[in-house]
């Protein structure tokens, strides 16, 4: 596979700045001489959005500073080297629960996304919560205190996965459990936060939008993480079979970052408050998927083995948004196909070797 260029002093792909760049131009502008905070945004999400703001800034003369907050300022430049001359960029390390420690200056829009990783612990569902409401509490009171306009906080379509079960009147306890595993307390707590920091922005006078961000596909994105996608570039990479250990049928869609920066960009500028679903429509089947995979990687279809059976009758799981009112309100589109996408995270990984987990 032929990679194509990356402009120096970046690493993401110069066809996906430029898009981006084009794409996002006027809520770019309305960024001019603005300074952008971005908290828990040094993964995926934040390499994307940062190396965008960047490469903005270097070709519209907006500006710009980034103030990114920082567990670790060295893991993250080890990551991201070419941010080290970076002028613009001033790393802030610190803990989101001590922010009062902290040296943070003024700044006109956030970027606000918290999560604790689950380290499997008896203390982390607690631990997990606390750090995300106390953390989004300091967030906001710094927000106000150094003239945030616009806060865009970043939630999970997880959230769609905590709804009451169907119950018949009268209701039982368990028509609403204290479910303590992880994927509810992770949806419950985001759901809270939504709610919270909208309380607090109004309290405070700061437009919050909300991200309910889905599932996606790109440069950076964690190879090792225990998620199909993820799994199956992995392998292809590889050069290795891809085994799905149960039936290929849950349904799931994958945007790329390439229109995530772009959506994101939108929401944060011209959300208006609102509540937006963030992730493609272009929904496939996990088997289907795998063997996309194969076609980009151009592997044999030998190479899938999928163990389990469907059972006829039985719906498919699904994780998938209805993007209507971000396309229409904010007026976006997915860019590219899946096969575009599956294909350039292939050439990027492949022009970034050492970004590859050894099998």
């Amino acid at each position: 596979m032929n990679a194509p260029s990356i402009p120096q002093g970046f690493s993401l792909f110069h066809e996906d700045l430029e898009q981006i760049l084009e794409l996002s131009k006027h809520d770019l502008l309305a960024l001019q001489g603005c300074n952008i905070l971005l908290t828990g945004c040094t993964a995926f999400f934040g390499k994307w959005l940062i190396e965008s703001l960047l490469w903005a800034d270097l070709e519209l003369k907006l500006r710009l500073k980034l103030t990114v907050l920082t567990r670790s300022s060295k893991h993250f430049l080890e990551a991201m080297p070419h941010f080290l001359t970076r002028k613009n960029l001033h790393l802030v390390q610190g803990d989101i629960l001590s922010l009062s420690k902290v040296d943070i200056p003024d700044f006109d829009f956030a970027v606000h996304g918290v999560n604790l990783p689950n380290d499997l612990s008896l203390s982390w569902p607690a631990r997990h919560m606390y750090t995300a409401v106390l953390g989004t509490e300091n967030i906001m009171t710094i927000a106000a205190q150094k003239g945030c306009r616009n806060l865009l906080l970043l939630s999970s379509g997880a959230v769609y996965g905590i709804q009451a079960r169907q119950a018949t009147i009268p209701f039982t306890e368990n028509s609403l459990p204290v479910d303590m595993r992880e994927p509810a307390i992770y949806g419950n707590t985001k759901r809270f936060l939504e709610f919270y920091a909208q309380a607090k922005g109004e309290e405070l006078g700061i437009s919050v939008s909300v991200a309910r961000c889905f599932a996606f596909i790109g440069a950076y994105m964690p190879l090792n993480e225990q998620n199909a996608m993820s799994s199956f570039l992995l392998h292809a990479l590889q050069r290795r079979p891809i085994t799905i250990n149960g039936d290929g049928t849950p349904l799931r869609s994958f945007l790329s970052g390439r229109d995530l920066s772009i959506w994101l960009l939108a929401a944060l500028i011209r959300g208006n408050g609102r509540i937006y679903n963030i992730g493609s429509t272009q929904t496939y089947s996990l088997h289907e998927w795998a063997k996309k995979v194969l076609f980009c990687a151009e592997l044999p279809e030998n190479f899938l083995t999928v163990k389990g059976q469907a059972l006829r009758g039985n719906a498919p799981n699904a994780y998938q948004p209805d993007t209507s009112a971000i396309r229409q309100d904010l007026n976006l589109t997915e860019t590219a196909s899946p096969e575009k996408n599956i294909e350039t995270t292939l050439k990027w990984f492949l022009a970034h070797q050492h970004l590859i987990p050894l099998s």
